[in-house]
């Protein structure tokens, strides 16, 4: 008896010192990644700023031929400082380095803001965005550039993943928390789908992933950021029919 006590108890301490090597393990990838991310903005952002000075004809005018070639540089250079920056954000998450800064916000402004930047796609498409309920005196209490980021990664979602004259509508419940749903017509996804958009780089099948290009990492980003200031995602949708998005934030006082 006191043999299998004495086993059980190294198994324990053995247990216990491989999760902590784990834990450890993983903090020091976070924290990798988060310095490389950072090391590779700089030189990122410089090849931005110059792409953005040659499509301007600041340097001189270049040919059609060229100045397409220095767009693609400007757009494609845009999508990596995207990636590079949720990656950025996650690891922080991870290293739990993340600062949250709440206060009280209207979420008037923070529609009006997130819905003009994701104007020009969604009129690409011929996609209506409206906000269905009033927002007028409905406050929440949340990081303001967090939130933004969130809304934000919500609405871009939901216009790749929408097809020509699509509907967004936005609508907000008020209780003890404030609830906003975000709710498209696009193509949706079945379950295994809606489990695999909330995994970090998981998107949605090979197929989809080449279709609708993304970095597969706004909507866990966004669950991550909800969850460090008090409130939650949740998502439901159906293949062919569209998808539903459930944002619950602390209501401000």
């Amino acid at each position: 008896m006191d043999r299998t006590i004495e086993e059980l108890m190294t198994l324990v301490s053995e247990h216990e010192e491989t999760k902590n090597i784990a834990v450890a393990e993983n903090k020091s990838k976070s924290e990798f990644l988060a310095n490389m991310s950072h090391e590779l903005r700089t030189p990122l952002n410089a090849i931005i700023g110059f792409s953005e000075i040659m499509t301007s004809g600041i340097g001189g005018e270049l040919s059609d031929k060229h100045k397409a070639y220095a767009n693609d540089i400007f757009e494609s250079g845009h999508h990596l400082l995207k990636l590079i920056n949720d990656i950025l954000d996650l690891s922080k998450i991870e290293a739990g380095k993340t600062e949250i800064h709440p206060e009280k916000i209207s979420m008037c402004s923070v529609f009006k803001d997130c819905i003009t930047l994701i104007a020009e796609r969604a009129q690409e498409k011929s996609i209506n965005v409206e906000v269905k309920t009033s927002c007028d005196d409905l406050y929440v209490y949340a990081d303001p550039i967090r939130l933004k980021q969130i809304i934000l990664n919500l609405l871009s979602n939901s216009v790749k993943f929408t097809d020509v004259n699509g509907n967004i509508d936005i609508k907000c419940l008020v209780g003890d928390n404030v609830i906003i749903v975000i709710e498209d017509d696009g193509i949706g996804m079945d379950e295994d789908g809606v489990k695999s958009a909330l995994l970090k780089f998981g998107q949605v099948g090979a197929g989809l992933g080449r279709q609708y290009e993304g970095t597969g990492l706004g909507l866990p980003l966004s669950v991550e950021l909800a969850e460090l200031m008090g409130g939650n995602i949740d998502v439901v949708s159906e293949l062919g029919v569209g998808t539903t998005v459930t944002l619950t934030l602390p209501k401000a006082k």
